[in-house]
């Protein structure tokens, strides 16, 4: 097993890791922005449709959905902030991947001329007893 194999293949899962924390953050905040139209939508649509006998269950209502958008504000501010910081453990999960492929094909560049090397003084060797036999 070559060098640095083990250590690549943490940072390869490292880094898919990251990925899939990145996606699950956009669909979290792709969830919570829908969320939140529907909610307002749903706030517009119901404020055109109330009428004069129903105006204090109406502002109740309205109070309990503004509340929910400012939570839903929140929560999608954090899902944004766990998005950026997804976006940051990948860049360097995939510096880090980067850095040890660039050493594994350093090392096996090294472990090539080594293995050159030895062939050449076999052959020098060979090519020298040879000439000593002659």
């Amino acid at each position: 097993m070559p060098r640095f194999a083990a250590l690549f293949s943490l940072y390869q899962s490292q880094e898919d890791e990251a990925r899939r924390a990145i996606g699950n953050a956009e669909r979290r905040r792709a969830d919570l922005t829908i969320e939140r139209e529907r909610t307002a939508a749903a706030r517009v649509a119901a404020a055109s449709s109330v009428s004069a006998a129903l105006h204090e269950q109406y502002l109740a209502w309205w109070q309990s959905v503004e509340l929910r958008l400012i939570a839903l504000d929140q929560d999608l501010a954090k899902a944004e902030h766990a998005l950026g910081e997804a976006r940051v453990a990948l860049i360097a999960a995939h510096r880090r991947t980067t850095t040890i492929a660039k050493l594994r094909e350093l090392d096996q560049a090294a472990d090539n001329a080594r293995a050159e090397r030895r062939r050449q003084r076999a052959n020098d060797e060979f090519a020298s007893r040879q000439r000593h036999a002659v």
